[in-house]
């Protein structure tokens, strides 16, 4: 009779192939935890790879992932949508902050708010300012900056084509810590998120101010065309009238 408690790899069927073999062990041992409430310990994440305090790839490394750097050449706002959902720990949507993207480029201001996310990237994961200040890399190339984020998140960790929830399924899944720039922290860090948060309502304003200018102006410009077309309507009758 088997003791209570043990795997019993005598109960495995034999093969040749050691494949095969962890794999049956794997599920005898899954099954025993079930049966028993065995808690066996999960999964420990492999030592990073990438130094602290440095970026893990260049401002120029585009190819290192190539459908994101294609996908962020066409469309930048889907890309800087998945990367504010993720330093925003899901508080704001990916579509939401793609449109903002977008809106913001139209006017020209795409580079400031995407100066300011990059700002949260680096104090979440001690970066250095490189290769200049972070408004000035997305003023001049904002489709390396944007796949330089995508990479750094994808490199520690948190894929951001994923989305916030399923990355915090995958984590809890499979035993992981979240990275640092997806879990909580002291009162200097949520300081410099409280700051990102309070730049990016003034910039909604302003942008909020500038089409309410526009929509008046138009309204505007719309009123005075009309006036126009009704003043050269009524000298045209008058001269035809004229004729007659």
């Amino acid at each position: 009779m088997p003791i209570k408690g043990k795997l019993h790899l005598h109960t495995l069927p034999p093969s040749s192939n050691l494949l095969q073999q962890q794999y049956y062990f794997n599920q005898a041992r899954a099954m025993a935890s079930r049966r028993e409430g065995t808690e066996y310990p999960k999964a420990v994440p492999p030592p990073s790879r990438f130094p602290e305090g440095q970026w893990s790839t260049g401002i120029c490394n585009c190819f290192d992932d190539p459908s994101n750097c294609l996908l962020t050449c066409f469309c930048p706002c889907i890309t800087f949508g998945r990367i504010a959902e993720i330093l925003d720990r899901g508080n704001t949507s990916c579509r939401l902050q793609g449109l903002i993207y977008c809106a913001m480029s139209h006017i020209g201001c795409a580079w400031l708010y995407g100066g300011v996310y990059r700002s949260k990237l680096r104090g979440f994961l001690s970066l250095p300012e490189t290769p200049c200040a972070d408004w000035l890399v997305h003023c001049c190339c904002c489709v390396c900056s944007l796949c330089q984020e995508y990479r750094e998140l994808k490199n520690h960790g948190a894929d951001p084509s994923l989305g916030w929830q399923a990355n915090v399924e995958k984590w809890n899944r499979e035993g992981l810590k979240p990275p640092p720039c997806c879990a909580r922290h002291g009162s200097l860090i949520l300081l410099a998120a409280t700051h990102a948060v309070f730049i990016r309502r003034k910039i909604i304003r302003l942008i909020g101010k500038i089409i309410l200018k526009l929509l008046v102006k138009l309204n505007l410009a719309s009123n005075l065309l009309v006036f126009l077309i009704l003043i050269s309507r009524t000298i045209r009758r008058n001269r035809m009238g004229e004729l007659f």
